[in-house]
C-alpha cells in the first residue's frame, strides 16, 4: 500500500508539475504577445509620425518654392542691393540696367522679373 501511495503522490506530483509548465508556457506565450503587440503598435506608431514628418517637409518645400516666397526672398535681396535711384531721369538708365545685372547675380527666375521697356525716344544717349 505504501508503494502505491508513493506512486500516487510521484504521478500527482508529475501532473502538478506538468500543469505549472503548461502556466508558465501560457503566461510567456500570452507576454510575447503581448510585446509583439506593444512592438507593432510602436512600429505603427514611428510610421505615422515619419508620413506626417515626410507631409510637413513637402508642404515645407512646397512654401518655399512658391512663386511668392521666392517673390519675397528676391524682393529683400534686391531692395538691399539696388542702387537707389535720383531724382534726374537719366538715373533711370542705370538704376535699370543695375536691377538687370542683379536679376542676372541672383538667378531670378524670368517669370518673377518685371519687364521695362525703354524706346529710343526715352534714352538719348543711345541705350
Amino acid at each position: 500500500m505504501n508503494e502505491k501511495k508513493r506512486q500516487f503522490e510521484t504521478k500527482r506530483k508529475e501532473e502538478m508539475e506538468f500543469e505549472e509548465r503548461k502556466r508558465k508556457e501560457a503566461m510567456e506565450f500570452e507576454e510575447r504577445k503581448r510585446r509583439e503587440a506593444l512592438e507593432a503598435e510602436q512600429l505603427e506608431l514611428k510610421k505615422q509620425e515619419l508620413a506626417r514628418q515626410i507631409d510637413r517637409d513637402k508642404a515645407e518645400d512646397d512654401r518655399r518654392d512658391s512663386s511668392v516666397a521666392k517673390g519675397k526672398l528676391f524682393g529683400d535681396a534686391m531692395r538691399a542691393s539696388t542702387i537707389r535711384m535720383g531724382a534726374d531721369p537719366i538715373d533711370a538708365i542705370s538704376f535699370f540696367r543695375n536691377v538687370e545685372q542683379l536679376f542676372h547675380v541672383y538667378s531670378v527666375l524670368s517669370r518673377l522679373t518685371a519687364r521695362v521697356y525703354v524706346t529710343r525716344d526715352m534714352c538719348r544717349d543711345g541705350c
